[in-house]
């Protein structure tokens, strides 16, 4: 242990084995009360680092010094480069700042490390495949007993990425899949241009490699997938321009790679790569070889069909794997390109020869649906307008589900935008705006059509905040202004607006209204003047028209009485 006051030579040297800065010293943590209580905000540091001191709760230098950098390499978007600043920064600052009266340092045997139950956990699956040692539920992609036969298999079989493939260049011990689960992310980490997203892509590599075909179970579960694997094999003979296209279709991750990329990889022109990718297309999607039985499917389940959701259910049903959606959906979508019986819309598949009936159909839904729900003042559940659309519309054939979805009220949605699908229940324009619209003028004329009547602008913000989680800190002055630079609305009485319709005044201010009154009665309590005037006016409308004239046009007698002032 070292405590002592030190000078700055020796300050730097311990600082630079602290965690932050070295790998070689995990065994010690520093002590600190001076940069304890230096913040993270007082360095100038990237910002890709403060971020990541965000995410892991590091507010102060000391706890900077103690965590290793390794977690910060294993974030997202914080790679060695700023590491490597963020430690020259630390170093610049300390210089400038350094006092050997107020500088305190103490290198502690770290047995009591704060770290320790998560390098525990690390090491547990450290145990098993240093490999995946940062990937979580790692046991429930791949098997504990690995074939050997897999095990043995050479790294250059794979096509990994360009920046990876550099490493395993460099490395040229790591000679099979078994070295390779050998090797911790944070020496790769290490190697220059190797980022967290490198490691993840090259880890799915070989979560796909070691969990296919390991049971027969797995087998039948990846049916479709193993299937359009083997046409691609069998009429795809030539292997380089096979990886060429799988690769330009996100087959390995779910990152696009560039015909420059994958042109270098396999030292080929950025033109010739295209030129087999476009062959390819040719072959496979013009004669509608590889995704037949696809199309066959998405045919026969709906006259509609959402990509995505058709995607989800094959996954759940095991016929393709998790991180092949991204492929498979370029697949289709390419597809459709020289498919003459299918359409692309919005991530939408139609039927091609139903498209005159199907226009007429949507219309005719869309058209139920906004007579259904427009003068709703609640949601409707989806299961439910779905039940009276099926009473409403003949569907020839009988063949109701098959037009009448979930699936088909998305595409209207996106296509006619006269409603909105939110979880499982439908708004119409009205409330969607009310509850999750943004701008404020929408909001505001869509909450005057909601309450219909004369309403104090002030009553009108609190209304908003109340049911707009967006709005929920919106001020009187953003609502006064939209009211008053509208042509929609009328002022009938002091902050007290009202809808205007057809050019009409909708509404009339009360004041008017109670002279006439007092002039009939007087003096009148205020309940008796708000009971007489509220066939015509509303509660709040009245309060205000007497509260804003009080001592101008009316006087106040005892505690309630009302008269006219003379």
């Amino acid at each position: 242990m070292i405590s002592e006051i030190l000078n700055i030579e020796k300050s730097i040297d311990i600082i630079t084995k602290t965690k932050f800065f070295s790998d070689d010293s995990p065994k010690y943590r520093l002590k600190s009360v001076y940069l304890e209580h230096q913040l993270i905000a007082n360095i100038d540091f990237p910002i890709r680092l403060i971020n990541a001191c965000k995410s892991l709760n590091i507010f102060n230098l000391e706890k900077l010094l103690n965590t290793n950098y390794f977690e910060f390499l294993t974030l997202e978007n914080c790679g060695r480069i700023s590491i490597i600043k963020s430690q020259s920064k630390f170093i610049d600052y300390f210089q400038e700042n350094y006092s050997s009266q107020i500088i305190d340092l103490e290198l502690l045997n770290d047995s009591e490390n704060l770290n320790s139950n998560n390098e525990n956990k690390i090491l547990s699956k450290q145990e098993i495949y240093p490999f995946f040692s940062n990937y979580r539920n790692i046991l429930e992609k791949i098997s504990i007993e690995i074939p050997q036969n897999k095990l043995l298999t050479k790294i250059n079989e794979f096509n990994w990425g360009i920046r990876f493939s550099k490493f395993l260049n460099h490395h040229t011990e790591i000679e099979n899949i078994k070295d390779l689960l050998n090797v911790h992310p944070k020496y790769i980490l290490n190697f220059r241009n190797v980022g967290l997203m490198s490691i993840k892509e090259s880890q799915e590599i070989l979560i796909h490699f070691l969990s296919i075909g390991v049971t027969p179970e797995e087998k039948i579960n990846s049916n479709l997938e193993d299937m359009i694997l083997s046409k691609f094999n069998k009429f795809i003979t030539n292997e380089r321009n096979r990886n060429c296209f799988l690769e330009y279709f996100n087959f390995y991750c779910n990152s696009k790679y560039t015909l420059d990329e994958i042109g270098k990889r396999f030292k080929l022109t950025r033109e010739r790569v295209r030129q087999i990718v476009e062959n390819i297309e040719r072959i496979i999607f013009r004669d509608k070889i590889i995704l037949k039985d696809i199309f066959e499917e998405i045919e026969k389940r709906s006259c509609i069909t959402e990509i995505n959701v058709y995607l989800m259910k094959l996954v759940e049903q095991k016929q393709i794997s998790g991180n092949k959606i991204v492929f498979f959906y370029n697949l289709i979508t390419n597809n459709i390109k020289y498919n003459k019986f299918f359409l692309l819309d919005n991530d939408f598949i139609l039927i091609k020869n139903n498209l005159s009936l199907l226009s007429k159909v949507f219309m005719e839904i869309n058209n139920s649906i906004v007579i259904m729900i427009s003068h709703l003042k609640e949601p409707v559940l989806i299961s439910e307008l779905l039940f009276k659309l099926k009473d409403i519309h003949e569907i020839e054939n009988n063949n109701s589900d098959f037009y009448l979805n979930l699936e088909c009220l998305k595409y209207l949605e996106k296509k006619y935008k006269k409603f909105h699908l939110v979880n499982d229940l439908v708004y119409n324009e009205m409330l969607y705006n009310i509850l999750f619209g943004s701008r404020i003028k929408e909001i505001v004329y869509y909450c005057m059509v909601f309450i219909n009547e004369p309403i104090h602008f002030k009553i009108l913000t609190d209304f908003i905040k109340k049911r707009n989680k967006k709005l929920k800190h919106i001020n009187n002055s953003s609502v006064s202004i939209a009211l008053n630079s509208s042509d929609k609305y009328i002022m009938t009485d002091w902050g007290v607006y009202s809808l205007k319709r057809d050019g009409k005044l909708e509404y009339l201010s009360a004041v008017d209204a109670i002279i006439n009154l007092l002039k009939e009665k007087s003096p009148l309590l205020e309940k008796q003047i708000v009971n007489l005037l509220r066939e015509k006016y509303s509660d709040w409308n009245i309060k205000a028209a007497l509260i804003n004239n009080l001592n101008k046009k009316f006087i106040k007698i005892g505690n309630d009485l009302y008269d006219l002032k003379n």
